[in-house]
């Protein structure tokens, strides 16, 4: 889970990498940061909107970590409603279309119409093509590293 960049709109993006994360391990953790990365953008935007990327490029089963997203949907709806840009989901396998369908179920219908399911083909449309990150065929080649507030 990290923040880098912006998409086409300004808005900064917190992106959850799902390939390097393991359903069930340090779920209390991941939970803590995520609110902490809501809370740092809210303050840093003064209450701006944000898009939330769930790059899935090398994601499997495994990975899918179901009680986190009902997690982070429940934040949205109940401390940032207004708070949400758009949900990018990046290149989503076949695997996990039974994943999302479930996932849509969970969202208001406000909430639906901001998921955008995006290939490398379809990115620039939401993710200037500055701002994509090489994982996801653009050019920036940075890599993570956390950077504390002053």
């Amino acid at each position: 889970l990290y923040m880098k960049n912006k998409d086409k709109d300004g808005c900064p993006l917190l992106v959850f990498a799902m390939a390097k994360h393991v359903k069930g391990e340090l779920p209390q953790e991941m939970k803590q940061l995520f609110l902490y990365y809501l809370d740092r953008i809210d303050r840093q935007t003064n209450g701006g909107r944000l898009s939330l990327v769930f790059e899935c490029v090398g994601c499997g089963v495994t990975n899918m970590d179901m009680e986190m997203i009902q997690f982070m949907i429940k934040c949205f709806e109940d401390y940032y409603p207004c708070n949400l840009n758009n949900i990018l989901v990046i290149d989503m396998s076949w695997l996990l279309t039974a994943c999302w369908k479930i996932i849509k179920g969970w969202l208001p219908p406000s909430g639906v119409k901001l998921i955008q399911f995006l290939t490398k083909s379809n990115l620039s449309d939401y993710v200037p093509e500055d701002q994509q990150l090489k994982i996801w065929g653009g050019k920036d080649t940075w890599s993570y590293e956390f950077i504390e507030e002053n």
